[in-house]
């Protein structure tokens, strides 16, 4: 029900991180406590510079301006990738609710260098190991916003510097970012 959703998410609106997908609009804004209407966030973690996006503008056929050994994040297609495109890696956790071709409910979870795609049930079915490079990154903005929807599913965690994880939660067409 999206007013339980609605009020789930308030109710974190300080621990939430967000990017806006493809079907949102001020209409979602107007009844959240958080922006959410941003198209990227950058995360930075031990020098590897994370470019988290809901995927319709930004993906592996129209990389954002990315210095290499950083990582696109994203969702949109429902279909889990983990694959190097030069040198970005481009990720994409699949989806819980609405999975496509033929893939498994899927998230993802990032635990310091460690990457893991999980099925609903835990189970491992695939991992990636981050090699961060060691380069001096100026950003300029860190667009930390936030996004609604129907259906809460979680989608990936990350590890964060000065949190323990940091979860991306998706609701069918946008992503959430949570800190706990």
């Amino acid at each position: 029900e999206p007013k339980k959703v609605i009020e789930i998410l308030n109710n974190i609106a300080d621990k939430i991180l967000a990017v806006r997908g493809n079907c949102d609009t001020e209409v979602d804004q107007m009844v959240l406590k958080f922006p959410i209407l941003a198209d990227y966030i950058y995360l930075v973690d031990e020098g590897t510079v994370f470019f988290v996006t809901h995927g319709h503008i930004y993906n592996k056929d129209n990389l954002p301006p990315l210095a290499d050994g950083s990582v696109l994040l994203h969702g949109h297609t429902h279909v889990p990738v983990c694959e190097a495109v030069g040198h970005i890696t481009v990720m994409n956790p699949g989806s819980v609710s609405i999975p496509k071709e033929n893939s498994a409910h899927s998230y993802i979870t990032f635990t310091d260098v460690l990457i893991e795609w999980k099925n609903l049930d835990g189970e491992v079915y695939n991992t990636y190991t981050i090699y961060p490079y060691r380069v001096n990154y100026t950003l300029l903005s860190i667009y930390y916003t936030k996004l609604l929807h129907k259906h809460l599913v979680i989608l990936t965690s990350f590890y964060h510097t000065f949190y323990k994880r940091l979860l991306i939660f998706s609701f069918t067409h946008i992503s959430y970012s949570l800190y706990v």
